[in-house]
């Protein structure tokens, strides 16, 4: 009897939920809106000056000034609401109870930081801080009008970096995504979590100016010139859980700031002033945290986890550098005429070793730290962490890549591996400074190539290789150095042929290349009598050396479907799929191009006299003969090395395209020209915003007559007496 019951509940309520969802939104006489049945009969009194459709038996409406959730009975199941908007990308709103509307500010004058918002910025905060309201009470809730962040708080943001901030009387806290309260509102001031899970706190401490000046997530350090920051305080660190990993005890607290240089394992502590939900710095590696109440003394290092590494008060050091493999540098100030030591904290066993004075010493990898004379001698050797000499001693050595290491003695390269151990003894006219994939590229004499081969295979034992300095010259390398960035890898020239081998000096791809790149996830570019291709790991053509320069996208690399490609100083889109020429139609080519960005589309130039080549070949070259001699030292030739990849990144930015006589378009990824090359260069992205606001695929004749009374601004300028000019009718 209980189940038909049921039964019979449910097939009543079907049409009730029918009914529900079929309500539509209507309006009478004097504009207010209510809900009608599919008969337009009205079921929900038109009485909202807002009303939006039923979901799920629950809609927004606004009344008399109030937000709120009504069911289908037209029913309030939700509180009254100053603000009720979309929160984030979720399926909630954020809302506010109460406050008032805070007065724009006059002409001519800038708006004055809220004092009640700790002075933060909407760009950072975001969430309640976007609305121009002050003492109103900020919460989240759902579709069904039910709280699910308390409508309590004084703000509430958006989610920042997988957490949602909360604030409270001056305290902040902070929620999951999943609403769920983690920690209630505790600290003065907090930051946003880094790439690591954790972000500093802090206890009292005052904001002061200039918030905003900056993005979030780049800390403002004691050189900004007065920018801004959170000055005074105690800090610590919390992790995603909320929980205080390293004590609220502490004037400075922060991670280790990545650096280029080498010469240590990263740079020394730099104070870090935080603006609210700002990041600590970042590192893709390892880093560990280090904290201080007189920077740069009695520094305290904790790792990720808040667990305890150097104990600041105790062990005294006067400088200290981030940890790498377990091993960390420091300084220790000697005494009048006692001189400072230099060493090695191994965390592991909390042992101390002090370095040679008159040397460098790199951040360990693998177990090995590198070591060099400061004197510009170019004696290199590696260490243990006991600081015993492993390997031999080299006139240079790179660093260690995929458990291996370029070095150099005299004027030919060989490999160690990280016991130090020569895996390829010294023999090779140049060497690439790091191993990809497994290999690295390599250089031969071309009268040796044969007797290389027997070597390297084991059929010979003796040494062949024979090299000059008129061979290893940069000078001497093909003119493809002038034109192509080939990623790395080494540019033979004269004398040298190119290839790759293995670690254990096996060849992988034969010796019959001008240069060669390395390789990045199996495939590299190579030069053969002048000439640009693409191979894979097997030596196997990807894209045959026929061009003179080959443009791969920046986030594909060498594995995109479609190049640019250069022939006769014009460049191409080339299908790797078909292997030719795409759209045949462009057959005229490009002066310059670009590469596509993420609305799908790349400019193009035509004519002009200026060349991308033309701006940076002098400097590609200096930076790339710093890079095959490995200049004086290692910063040196990571600067080189940095340098480079930045050129990569921004070789190709507007003014690369600055150009007297030149058109410019824009093609999109299956080669159709959607914008003609007819316009200058600031107008190709408007020429595209037309094609989509028009739902158009190309320009077509009507299209470029109206686009450019736009760009004139001439249109619907004209009055019913004027003579309007041929060239401004809107056809």
């Amino acid at each position: 009897m209980i189940k038909k019951n049921l039964l019979l509940l449910a097939l009543l309520a079907c049409p009730l939920l029918t009914s529900a969802q079929s309500l539509h939104v209507g309006s009478d006489k004097k504009g207010r809106l209510g809900y009608f049945d599919e008969n337009d009969k009205e079921v929900i009194k038109c009485q909202f000056d807002e009303a939006e459709p039923f979901v799920n038996g629950y809609a927004r409406v606004l009344k008399d000034d109030d937000y709120g959730i009504i069911n289908e009975k037209g029913k309030f199941v939700s509180g009254k609401y100053s603000v009720m908007t979309e929160y984030a990308e979720t399926e909630y709103y954020l809302v506010a109870e109460g406050g008032s509307e805070i007065d724009p500010p006059k002409p001519g004058k800038q708006e004055k930081t809220i004092k009640s918002r700790q002075g933060i910025s909407a760009q950072f905060f975001k969430g309640s801080m976007m609305f121009p309201i002050k003492g109103a009470k900020w919460g989240v809730i759902d579709r069904n009008g039910k709280e699910i962040i308390k409508v309590e708080y004084d703000e509430v943001s958006y989610p920042i970096n997988g957490v949602i901030y909360v604030i409270l009387g001056g305290k902040t806290g902070f929620y999951d995504l999943h609403m769920r309260q983690i920690l209630k509102p505790t600290y003065t001031y907090m930051g946003a979590f880094n790439q690591h899970g954790i972000t500093w706190v802090k206890m009292g401490g005052k904001s002061v100016g200039g918030f905003g000046q900056s993005l979030l997530g780049i800390a403002l350090s004691a050189g900004t010139g007065g920018k801004g920051g959170i000055l005074g305080g105690k800090m610590g660190i919390i992790d995603k859980q909320g929980r205080l990993i390293v004590p609220l005890s502490y004037k400075y607290v922060s991670t280790f700031t990545p650096t280029s240089s080498y010469e240590f394992s990263s740079s020394e502590p730099s104070i870090f002033i935080p603006e609210p939900f700002s990041e600590l710095p970042n590192c893709e590696e390892e880093n560990y945290i280090w904290a201080s109440n007189k920077f740069k003394k009695d520094i305290s290092v904790y790792d990720l986890s808040g667990r305890p590494v150097v104990n600041g008060s105790v062990m005294k050091f006067d400088k200290v550098f981030m940890p790498t493999d377990g091993m960390m540098r420091f300084f220790r100030a000697g005494k009048k005429k006692v001189p400072g030591t230099w060493g090695f904290f191994n965390i592991k066993t909390g042992k101390e070793l002090v370095t040679r004075s008159d040397y460098s010493y790199g951040p360990y990898e693998g177990g090995l730290s590198k070591v060099w004379t400061k004197d510009g001698s170019n004696d290199y050797f590696f260490v243990d962490k006991e600081l015993k000499e492993v390997s031999d001693h080299y006139d240079l050595a790179y660093r260690f890549h995929e458990g291996y290491c370029v070095v150099k003695k005299g004027n030919l390269y060989g490999v160690i591996d990280q016991s130090g151990r020569e895996t390829v003894s010294p023999s090779f006219a140049q060497m690439s400074e790091r191993f990809c994939d497994g290999v690295v590229a390599a250089a031969v004499e071309k009268k040796n190539i044969v007797n290389t081969a027997d070597i390297l295979s084991g059929k010979v034992t003796e040494k062949v290789s024979i090299v000059t300095k008129e061979t290893i010259e940069f000078g001497r390398a093909t003119t493809v150095a002038d034109r192509q960035n080939l990623l790395g890898g080494i540019r033979g020239g004269g004398h040298l042929i190119c290839g790759y081998v293995n670690a254990i000096g096996q060849v992988v791809v034969p010796f019959e290349y001008e240069a060669v790149g390395d390789f990045h996830e199996e495939r590299a570019l190579v030069s053969k009598q002048g000439y640009i291709g693409i191979i894979d790991l097997d030596g196997n053509t990807v894209l045959s050396t026929e061009w003179q320069e080959v443009k791969y996208p920046r986030s594909e690399m060498l594995h995109s479907d479609y190049f640019w490609v250069k022939r006769k100083d014009l460049y191409y889109y080339y299908d790797m799929k078909e292997n030719t020429i795409s759209f045949p139609q462009q057959s005229l080519g490009y002066d310059e191009v670009g590469f596509f960005n993420d609305h799908g589309f790349a400019v193009v130039r035509r004519g002009g006299v200026k060349d991308r080549s033309e701006d940076t070949q002098t400097e590609e070259a200096h930076d790339w003969s710093t890079i095959q001699s490995g200049g004086s030292n290692p910063v040196d030739f990571m600067d080189a090395y940095n340098r480079i990849m930045a050129k990569i990144r921004g070789s190709y930015q507007s003014e690369q395209w600055e150009s007297n006589g030149a058109v410019y378009g824009a093609v999109n990824r299956v080669g159709k020209e959607i914008v003609p090359c007819l316009f200058e260069y600031q107008h190709v992205g408007r020429a595209w915003q037309y094609l989509q606001k028009n739902n158009l695929d190309k320009f077509r004749d009507v299209d470029l007559a109206r686009f450019n009374i736009i760009l004139r601004g001439t249109s619907n300028t004209h009055r019913l007496s004027d003579i309007v000019p041929s060239n401004e009718w809107d056809y």
